[in-house]
């Protein structure tokens, strides 16, 4: 194949049918945009910088999803239906959730209209700007190696489980902090040292654990709930039907208002609590439950942190620029994540009041799973044995989840070495280097943030997850923004390369065009706008009493400002922005357009066949259905 120019990408078409690989000879480095490398050498001794195409569509799929679970709908809820009551807590986590989905279909839909390695970097540096992705790259491997750090943290913590005293695990209580912090970052270390068939295959089965597992809470819940109390009366005090029966309610532009709705057990919480500076805030009314609500969705984001890892794998599948792979797999994950996220909350809420004493103490100090709803419910129906059961699976979904926060760090790290977004020298030639598929060497750079939990040996647990989740949160947040920016940049310039709205709405709502959501572009300006507004006003707590301590605005607004910075420097080093392959602007910004074949689809329910055939043909096409999305 002839080497390929920068200008010389292939315009925009869509009768193409399959993809074209272009390459760019680099020197010993050959850099092909499937995301696989050729042999380079290094003192005459040739070493390997590819990562191996080998998981399947599964393993992506329960990558994703295990790394998206973590401890957010498990203890962080805590906090959430504390903050908002049950009503607020619900809304709060459907309202984020459509906001990480728009984000995750706008990136769904770019890559697999042009796959291509590490598409949040390459895309907002072809459709932004250059020093856009460099930025965007760095400020997504630190969201990733933030959140290593904490689920460690969390890990240590949930060890040294304790309720009231009356149900402890005592080897956890005996040992010392840095025992469980060492043993935790040397076993996620390890996992992610195996070979990416092996790693894939552990995530599949630890993904299909947390999905059974969840599903028995959720049904848990609702058999607790049942035999406890009636859902009515877990929602609105018992007299609140009263009111209701009589009619006496004021109903005002559609909605249904009854005094007793904001009381006990109300739908929102009471009032909204915050400590400023050592002094105790209590916030009543309209204003307090707004605060409530908007304190619960900076919660509830971080809940949804990993969604996007379908586009990290992408250079280590099978498949790798199958359209409809990447299409069902960004649909999938969006899909299981929002629908098992809302049954956990609506679930929970019925079966735990939002001011039980000890949903308090998560907002005092993290209190291992004491504080966790599904822990308070299973406790308060006086079930034995099951409690230790739950806390050793929170253990595992914190530690599992942070073995996907290495795993994507490290292949980040990589992509971002190769692509020659780092510094030459001596580092970035080991960066690039794999083992056996791996990136030993961008898997050490990364866990070495692992060594922050050793902090909170000094300090108190609570301060110190609670400091790196708001950053984890606040610098994927600014990534969130930009990937809904590029979109925006890619929607607009590719409807005036097709020539007119016309022929731009025949041809991406042809069954060839790879992967469509209705009004996506508005969803990503929705997304756009969200982003934003918890960027700036994540840390609003901070700025009740100036000046804000340092322990409260660092974390949430360091990240904006390194963006910034890395920005405005990016623009300023030459050296920065000549060096990468992928990294410079082109004058053609579209590759070559993927298509799909009509009969490729997978996930449709094909009504016409089950119309026309058999009962036995019915069922078969059900069944293969249910596979797709299931599977």
């Amino acid at each position: 194949m002839d080497e390929a120019k920068p200008d010389d990408y292939p315009a925009l078409s869509s009768n193409s049918t399959t993809p074209t690989v272009a390459r760019v000879e680099v020197s010993t480095l050959e850099v092909i945009e499937d995301g696989l490398r050729g042999p380079a050498v290094a003192g005459g001794r040739p070493y390997e910088e590819r990562l191996r195409g080998v998981l399947e569509e599964r393993h992506v799929n329960m990558i994703a999803f295990t790394g998206t679970i973590g401890i957010g709908i498990l203890i962080t809820s805590a906090k959430v239906l504390h903050a908002a009551g049950p009503g607020g807590a619900i809304l709060a986590y459907v309202l984020t959730g459509t906001v990480a989905w728009s984000v995750i279909a706008s990136l769904g839909e770019m890559t697999a209209l042009m796959p291509v390695k590490a598409p949040i970097v390459e895309f907002a540096s072809r459709y932004v700007d250059s020093a856009v992705g460099f930025a965007t790259g760095w400020m997504y491997w630190f969201s990733y190696v933030a959140a290593f750090a904490a689920l460690i943290t969390a890990s240590s913590s949930l060890i040294r489980f304790n309720y009231d005293d009356a149900i402890q695990w005592k080897a956890g209580m005996s040992f010392s902090p840095v025992i469980w912090i060492f043993l935790f970052l040397i076993y996620m270390i390890g996992i992610n040292l195996l070979p990416v068939k092996i790693y894939g295959e552990y995530e599949y089965l630890c993904g299909c654990l947390k999905i059974a597992t969840l599903a028995g809470l959720i049904l848990l819940m609702v058999i607790l709930t049942n035999g406890t109390r009636s859902v009515l009366t877990v929602y609105f005090h018992q007299k609140a039907l009263r009111p209701i029966l009589a009619a006496n309610l004021t109903v005002g532009l559609g909605i249904v208002q009854s005094e007793d709705w904001t009381g006990e057990w109300g739908f929102f919480a009471r009032n909204f609590t915050t400590t400023v500076h050592g002094e105790l805030m209590v916030f009543t009314g309209d204003q307090g439950r707004f605060l409530s609500m908007w304190t619960a969705m900076t919660l509830t984001i971080w809940s949804y942190l990993g969604m996007d890892i379908v586009s990290v794998t992408a250079a280590e599948t099978k498949g790798y620029g199958d359209p409809e792979s990447i299409k069902m797999a960004t649909r999938k994950i969006s899909l299981r994540i929002l629908l098992i996220y809302f049954f956990c909350i609506v679930t929970i809420s019925f079966a735990v009041p939002y001011d039980d004493s000890h949903l308090l103490q998560s907002n005092h100090g993290y209190k291992s799973g004491a504080s966790s709803p599904f822990m308070i419910a299973i406790i308060n129906a006086g079930i034995p044995t099951l409690p230790h059961i739950l806390n050793a699976f929170f253990i595992f979904s914190a530690s599992s989840a942070g073995i996907n926060s290495l795993y994507v760090a490290s292949r980040t790290l990589h992509a971002m070495a190769v692509e020659g977004r780092v510094l030459d020298g001596f580092i970035t030639r080991r960066l690039k280097r794999t083992n056996y598929g791996v990136p030993m060497y961008a898997v050490f750079a990364s866990a070495a943030f692992g060594l922050l939990p050793f902090m909170s040996t000094k300090t108190a647990p609570s301060q110190v997850l609670s400091g790196l989740t708001d950053n984890s949160s606040v610098s994927l947040m600014v990534v969130y923004w930009v990937i809904c920016v590029t979109y925006l940049c890619f929607y607009f310039r590719l409807r005036e390369r097709a020539g007119g709205e016309e022929e731009f709405r025949r041809y991406r709502g042809s069954p060839t065009y790879p992967y469509r959501s209705h009004f996506q572009w508005l969803r990503a300006a929705y997304a756009l706008v969200a982003c934003t507004l918890f960027i700036l006003f994540s840390g609003w707590q901070a700025f009740l009493h100036p000046p804000a301590g340092a322990n409260d605005f660092v974390p949430l607004y360091i990240s904006p400002l390194v963006f910034t910075f890395l920005v405005i420097a990016y623009k300023l080093n030459d050296r920065f922005r000549h060096g990468g392959t992928l990294g410079r602007h082109t004058t053609n910004l579209f590759v070559d357009i993927q298509t799909v074949d009509k009969s490729a689809r997978r996930g449709n329910l094909r009504v016409d066949r089950i119309s026309t055939r058999s009962p036995k043909t019915a069922v078969k096409e059900v069944l293969r259905f249910m596979k797709v999305w299931i599977v």
